[in-house]
């Protein structure tokens, strides 16, 4: 009984330990320079650079347009558990899984924008750069 016992308690501790480090994680830390990596599906990062739209042949002939982030500095992203690193992005596919953030976007195509999001590795055929954002928010940049 008394195994269990200290069984549960460290696990009760390590589930304290990680709930704290989760929350925890960045208070205070300085924003992301262009020269260094970000990480690809933890950190919501903000980068900036102007949104262009680019048609791609897809199967069976069809075509598709695609919102891109060119970047006005490249970025390192680390590896993931299958992908990377990957050095000097200097281009990012747009994925939009949120309807208002959409509609928002493409008015902003061919401008200059600050863009907010959780950056993935491209792992469909539909996904056309190696590094993809899940767009959280975005505005237009200073002119």
């Amino acid at each position: 009984m008394k195994n269990v016992l200290k069984l549960a308690h460290l696990l009760l501790c390590l589930l304290v330990f990680f709930v704290f480090a989760v929350a925890t994680n960045g208070m205070g830390a300085e924003p992301l320079q262009a020269d260094e990596n970000y990480k690809s599906t933890i950190d919501e990062v903000e980068l900036t650079g102007k949104l262009t739209a680019e048609t791609f042949s897809g199967a069976k002939g069809k075509t598709g347009r695609e919102i891109m982030l060119n970047l006005a500095a490249p970025v390192n992203v680390d590896k993931d558990e299958t992908h990377g690193p990957t050095k000097n992005v200097s281009k990012i596919q747009v994925a939009l899984f949120n309807g208002r953030i959409k509609s928002r976007i493409r008015k902003l195509i061919n401008k200059k924008v600050r863009i907010k999001g959780i950056l993935f590795y491209g792992n469909r055929p539909s996904h056309h750069t190696v590094v993809l954002m899940d767009v959280k928010d975005v505005a237009r940049a200073g002119r």
